[in-house]
């Protein structure tokens, strides 16, 4: 026969603090917004130190870099892309022009949208606190399709391969705080598989 618990006798939870869940955001680079660090952002950042590292030789007219000038052949990587397109977002502006942008890339853009908000930490951590907070974060998506064509950035390595021959086609999206600030972009592949 088993004792009677008493509600002296059980613990209260500790009281939650935002602060507490530090530990588990990732890492962030002061410069790229909220893109993860991991090994290929590191390594990206040092191999591309400015937008017009990430353009064609050419594409600096009248001290101007054409953004359309983008060369993907030297985008060997998803933190490459990731680097690249932060710049070129943040260098374009607002959600209308870096939609635009995409359409002259040949990507399909979704479009942009509000979507959720920042979590209490996220907000803290990125200096978003108050009103601001609880407004919504836009963001939106475009794609290349694999049919019948290579992915728009080359793809290096016998697992970059392997998801290059599973993949139907990449998705890079791009989101921004609420005060239209650039917050990240990722990149993601769509596979036969999903």
């Amino acid at each position: 026969m088993t004792e009677p618990v008493h509600a002296g006798d059980i613990e209260e939870p500790p009281e939650y603090r935002p602060e507490q869940f530090y530990d588990y955001l990732p890492e962030y680079h002061p410069r790229f917004g909220a893109i993860a660090l991991d090994d290929d952002v590191r390594a990206a950042i040092q191999k591309f130190p400015d937008v017009a590292s990430c353009l064609k030789p050419d594409a600096i007219k009248n001290g101007e870099p054409d953004l359309d000038a983008i060369d993907w052949h030297k985008i060997r990587n998803d933190g490459d892309a990731k680097v690249c397109l932060f710049m070129i977002f943040e260098h374009l502006g607002g959600p209308e022009l870096v939609e635009e942008w995409l359409g002259r890339m040949k990507l399909k853009p979704s479009g942009s949208s509000r979507f959720g908000r920042l979590s209490p930490s996220e907000a803290k951590y990125f200096g978003y606190e108050g009103a601001i907070a609880d407004q919504p974060c836009i963001g939106m998506s475009a794609s290349w399709s694999l049919e019948g064509q290579y992915p728009i950035f080359p793809t290096y390595g016998i697992g970059r391969y392997i998801r290059r021959v599973e993949s139907t086609g990449q998705t890079f999206g791009v989101r921004w705080f609420p005060d239209g600030k650039l917050m990240d972009v990722s990149v993601s592949y769509n596979s036969i598989f999903n």
